[in-house]
């Protein structure tokens, strides 16, 4: 039997996908989700990027090729900085954080097993908050998630 060990690009894939859809379209929190490191936003915020962050693949049962994999996924939600004498204050910038933060747990607890996965989950750790200054000068608040999804080969 030949191995065949999942990609964590579909993996990737799909949960950018979910994520657009929860996330992207009239009258929700977010301009665009990208499935890679995008360099350039167009000017567009808040967006979130879903980079891939490692894997650890397990032997899954005794005399067999096949994988338990643990594939991470690195989430980044940036929302632009407020700017003096606009409507949009630090704390829009706040709250517009914290509510994609939330919508994003949502996506996680309502897709804990599908075809692309066994099961999704946070990372144990707590995600972290930082300013970040894009290449294009403009100032972003960044919260940086780790998931974890768990996909048994074969």
């Amino acid at each position: 039997m030949a191995a065949n060990a999942s990609n964590r690009e579909a993996v990737r894939d799909a949960f950018a996908s979910l994520l657009a859809t929860a996330l992207v379209g009239v009258g929700l929190p977010v301009k665009a989700v990208y499935g890679y490191q995008a360099g350039d936003f167009g000017g567009k915020s808040p967006v979130v990027l879903v980079m891939s962050n490692g894997s650890r693949r397990e032997r899954h049962g005794v005399g067999t090729l096949l994988y338990r994999t643990y594939h991470r996924l690195l989430v980044l939600v940036f929302v632009a900085d407020a700017i003096s004498g606009q409507s949009w204050t630090d704390n829009d910038v706040e709250d517009r954080l914290d509510l994609i933060e939330k919508m994003i747990a949502d996506v996680v607890a309502d897709n804990r097993k599908t075809a692309n996965w066994e099961h999704l989950e946070h990372d144990a750790s707590f995600s972290s908050i930082a300013p970040a200054l894009l290449g294009d000068g403009h100032t972003y608040k960044l919260e940086m998630i780790n998931v974890i999804a768990e996909v048994f080969d074969g």
